[in-house]
């Protein structure tokens, strides 16, 4: 499925709310998905709002995972069936990330390679490394070569309905 720029991740996200409900219905894990603040300019005569971004945002999703962990984790889709571009992943989101991981947390990805049709949880620590490799090279003319992406070898773990969940992407987290 096609989507344009706006709905980007859309699908994504409404996999990741249906399983998000589905843990905290079984008492696992509660995990809200964060909204981006906005400050309102003006309201359009369709109703609809025109605005800009009041902050940065920190990641798409937050919350507890039994016993009383805290748990955050940023969705990414992506049509290229070779890579996911690090670009997409901004530094805010990897020091927020980091922080949780150094206070004990989990965080990690969730990544949708459309061409393949298939979902991929990406640990923060394996995150990180190309992370680091990827900050070194910014700002040269070409970066080094596989500094500017994940290839999609790297990611391992996929997620995939089991167990009454739809998308398990707690799988080895919680279990």
């Amino acid at each position: 499925m096609k989507s344009n720029y706006a709905n980007r991740g859309s699908h994504l996200e409404q996999l990741i709310q249906y399983a998000n409900t589905q843990y905290q219905n079984k008492g696992i894990a509660r995990i809200d998905k964060i909204s981006t603040p906005i400050d309102p300019e003006r309201v359009l005569p369709n109703g609809k709002i025109y605005g800009h971004y009041a902050q940065k945002s920190t990641v798409d999703y937050i919350g507890t995972i039994k016993p009383g962990k805290f748990i955050c984790f940023d969705c990414k889709e992506t049509s290229d069936k070779k890579r996911l571009p690090l670009k997409n992943i901004h530094r805010h989101q990897i020091e927020y990330m980091l922080d949780v991981y150094k206070f004990g947390g989990t965080a990690f990805l969730i990544v949708y390679f459309s061409q393949h049709n298939k979902y991929y949880r990406l640990a923060f620590q394996d995150l990180y490394e190309y992370w680091k490799n990827y900050d070194k090279s910014a700002g040269r003319v070409k970066r080094a070569a596989g500094t500017a992406s994940i290839p999609y070898e790297a990611f391992k773990d996929e997620v995939v309905s089991e167990k009454g969940f739809y998308l398990h992407y707690l799988k080895g987290i919680v279990d």
